[in-house]
């Protein structure tokens, strides 16, 4: 009898310590598991900032353009300015062009009467001379 209940709490412990392998091994396959999720949350974690470090860059990158940008358009709008007030310039010397031409015109006929007037007095002083 003694035996038998000495055969009986062994297998109750085989039992027991069966038991306990079986949660010490699904322990040690969660630690397994939770280790891999761990280095692969590390290695996601790495690419990501890695990802925002290239975006940071290209960023700082976008905004020496946009000062870039502004800065052309800057001068782009000063060429502009620069560009009407020689056009204007321009028409206003044209303008002036053509009053020194009527000028001028209004001259040369005034100098064409002036020269007949002379040949007509020669011809007058001629014909008082005969």
């Amino acid at each position: 009898n003694k035996q038998q209940l000495m055969d009986e709490d062994l297998k109750a412990l085989e039992d027991v310590n069966s038991e306990l392998l079986k949660k010490e091994n699904k322990a040690t396959a969660e630690i397994a598991e939770s280790k891999n999720l761990c280095a692969s949350l590390r290695l996601e974690l790495k690419e990501s900032e890695e990802g925002r470090n290239r975006l940071l860059e290209e960023c700082g990158a976008l905004r020496e353009e946009v000062v870039d940008a502004e800065t052309t358009q800057v001068t782009l709008h000063s060429v502009k300015d620069q560009k009407e007030q020689l056009v204007s310039k321009v028409q206003s010397m044209e303008r002036e062009q053509k009053a020194l031409k009527d000028t001028n015109s209004g001259l040369q006929k005034k100098d064409n009467g002036i020269q007949e007037s002379k040949n007509l007095c020669v011809s007058l002083q001629l014909e008082l001379e005969e």
